[in-house]
């Protein structure tokens, strides 16, 4: 099985090497303008070098780059990830393959494998996806936790070109969450559901809506209103039993909560791994369990002085 690895570059010297020491084979790189070491560092490894054009979108210049690919199968990767669990061999030409990424104790899945006859390409100009029906495979990315690219503005530029889009609004109220400014971030998240109602981006939207709304805000009737949706949509996401746990934690409805976070354990065990809704690591296991025993010890302490 002959694969070649593409990877788009820009200033990435501080994390690049670690990426190309964990490839085999060939490694295509696509450079859309490094004014650091990057590729200095790219010419001591198994890899080509094209430089692509920038055009203030990023799907073009890795559409651009699969285009110099010769082999048949394609691995995309980003130059601050690093391939840790490699399981290629069983792939069928006919199907694209998702890979694990973890992240900041995240796990979340894109399409990184693919055989050149699909003709697969990447769609939006900022955070690129391969949009097809993808399959399983063993195979693991760490992914540094680092901002890779100055996303603002695209995204305001897509937003002009593309006003009755949600796309922009979604990633624009990711970016604010990540950069923890949570008064814009609830006012572009608000934007993005008067556009959308349905699907996992518009579930996952109200959860971190959720989650800024009782932890920030300490709003607990907008959290409450915003996470019930999510749990009928979804049940089997741990992080969405986790926050109503922490819900009834806050109003201090410790038994409720309780339950909650003995859901939040149950429907984690009956994920799948073909599942491709985003994974709290924490919140599968560590944090209801450790949130069970504070509500215990709350509850078994005003038995002790009611009893008194």
């Amino acid at each position: 099985m002959k694969i070649t690895t593409i990877i788009l570059t820009c200033d990435n010297e501080l994390t690049i090497e670690k990426t190309l020491q964990s490839i085999s084979g060939d490694i295509l790189i696509g450079d859309i303008g490094s004014k650091d070491l990057t590729l200095s560092i790219c010419k001591k490894y198994n890899t080509s070098i094209i430089e692509i054009p920038f055009e203030n979108d990023y799907s073009k210049a890795k559409n651009k780059l699969i285009s110099y690919v010769k082999s048949d199968w394609i691995l995309h990767m980003e130059p601050w990830e690093v391939l840790v669990q490699a399981s290629f061999e069983e792939a069928d030409i006919s199907k694209s393959y998702h890979l694990q990424i973890i992240s900041n104790k995240i796990i979340s899945k894109s399409i990184r494998f693919w055989h050149k006859n699909k003709s697969l390409s990447f769609v939006n100009p900022v955070f690129e996806i391969i949009d097809d029906n993808s399959h399983y495979l063993p195979s693991v990315i760490y992914a540094a936790p680092v901002m890779a690219k100055q996303q603002t503005d695209i995204i305001n530029k897509w937003k002009k070109e593309k006003p009755t889009d949600s796309a922009p609004y979604y990633y624009e109220a990711c970016v604010l969450l990540q950069e923890e400014k949570y008064d814009e971030f609830l006012s572009v998240a608000q934007k993005y559901l008067f556009l959308e109602n349905m699907g996992l981006p518009v579930v996952m939207i109200k959860y971190y809506l959720a989650a800024v709304q009782l932890y920030i805000k300490k709003d607990v009737s907008s959290s409450l209103r915003n996470i019930l949706p999510c749990i009928a949509t979804k049940p089997n996401m741990a992080e969405f039993w986790c926050l109503l746990g922490d819900i009834y934690y806050h109003k201090k409805i410790y038994k409720k909560a309780q339950t909650f976070y003995k859901n939040a354990i149950y429907a984690g065990e009956r994920r799948l791994k073909e599942d491709m809704w985003p994974l709290e690591i924490d919140k599968y296991r560590n944090h209801p369990n450790k949130m069970i025993k504070s509500c215990q010890k709350i509850l078994d302490e005003s038995n002790y002085i009611a009893a008194i």
